[in-house]
């Protein structure tokens, strides 16, 4: 499920791997055309690919303009030089690492709020941990399978993943991210606890673009309902 920022970049650079490349054949006046609608609707989706980049309408515009002439296949390819494929890459790099810091700094007062809460522990990585019901048993590994209902939160306090409505989760505790290994691997079965993340132990700085920005600070409400032991431990 998670798309890294880099999945972005790579679009960009088969693009530009075809440097001086002979644009391919004129369009075909006997092929079926879309409505005005459509070719929209084509439009916001491949834009919303760059996201991570949070472009300015010139910025924007830009981009639509080498679009429209590659779609078009007009003259465009003095432009796909190694060059250019390095400008991009410098640009793809400072924007999105910025962007991130950005967003991690304006996180930190909810990872502070959260560790003033009354019980809560801010541990050596960052996480800070609430406890609500301690459960019972022994702690599960990140070998152990464990059954989980989840809800997490941006920022802003708006859901971007849950299991509400659905079955509990079911997976190996090693497959998932830093946050949930240490903050699930602190208590018992039966426990309910409150976890408030920084981006080291999330989604870091590529975030998982359309869903979360890079460097955000993620809130979970996490409740452990079973731990199954790995059989091959």
């Amino acid at each position: 499920m998670r798309m890294r920022a880099g999945t972005v970049l790579a679009s960009v650079f088969g693009w530009l791997a075809c440097a001086g490349a002979t644009p391919h054949g004129e369009p075909r006046e006997d092929l079926p055309r879309a409505e005005a609608g459509v070719l929209y609707a084509i439009g916001t989706s491949l834009g919303q690919t760059l996201d991570v980049y949070e472009l300015d309408e010139e910025e924007a515009r830009e981009v639509a303009r080498g679009l429209v002439d590659s779609a078009a296949h007009h003259p465009y390819a003095g432009v796909r030089t190694e060059e250019t494929a390095q400008q991009v890459t410098t640009f793809h790099e400072t924007r999105v690492q910025e962007l991130a810091r950005r967003e991690e700094l304006a996180g930190q007062p909810l990872l502070d709020s959260a560790a003033s809460e009354p019980g809560a522990v801010r541990t050596e990585t960052g996480l800070v941990l609430r406890v609500l019901e301690p459960g019972t048993g022994p702690s599960p590994t990140t070998l152990d399978w464990v059954t989980i209902n989840y809800r997490g939160t941006l920022r802003d306090g708006s859901v971007f993943y849950t299991n509400e409505g659905q079955a509990p989760y079911h997976v190996q505790l090693g497959t998932t991210t830093r946050c949930w290994q240490q903050a699930l691997g602190a208590v018992a079965k039966g426990a309910r606890l409150h976890a408030v993340c920084p981006p080291a132990l999330s989604y870091g700085w590529g975030g998982w673009p359309g869903v979360v920005p890079g460097g955000a600070v993620l809130s979970y409400d996490l409740e452990l309902l079973a731990v199954e032991p790995d059989a091959k431990k």
